[in-house]
């Protein structure tokens, strides 16, 4: 059973890597937008990087965090389990190593590293959103 969930996990990932891969450039530079110092030049800014937040930076957050609530109950289950393990054995609950378990382990925490990644850049473009239409 872990092993289906650590497998489709695996792929939900590729996907999101590919995507994050794919739109990174854009994403990067609207984070670097320069804003203009008038208001009317600022229009041009303001629909380039509210069409990558919406198009891009939102749906990659969006979907990181959903997968990242979807898998949270068997993350904290492994960690229960790990410690009451650890706790009944000691040291000898290395005999007990799984690692699918430690593999699932691993990528939701860094899973949860891309999703807090992707959230800042949604924050960063939508931070300059608001300077734009100040």
């Amino acid at each position: 059973m872990m092993s289906d969930i650590l497998s489709a996990l695996s792929l939900l990932l590729a996907v999101l890597g590919l995507l994050y891969s794919a739109w990174y450039s854009e994403l990067s530079s609207a984070i670097k937008e320069n804003i203009p110092k008038f208001k009317e030049d600022r229009n041009p800014v303001l629909e380039r990087v509210q069409s990558i937040l919406f198009t891009k930076s939102l749906p990659l957050s969006i979907s990181a965090s959903i997968i990242s609530l979807i898998i949270l109950p068997d993350f904290i289950k492994i960690i229960i389990e790990t410690i009451g393990t650890f706790k009944e054995y000691g040291i000898s609950s290395v005999k007990y190593y799984d690692s699918v378990k430690s593999l699932f382990f691993a990528t939701f925490i860094l899973l949860i590293i891309l999703t807090v990644h992707l959230i800042i850049i949604s924050k960063k473009l939508n931070k300059i959103i608001k300077d734009c239409k100040k």
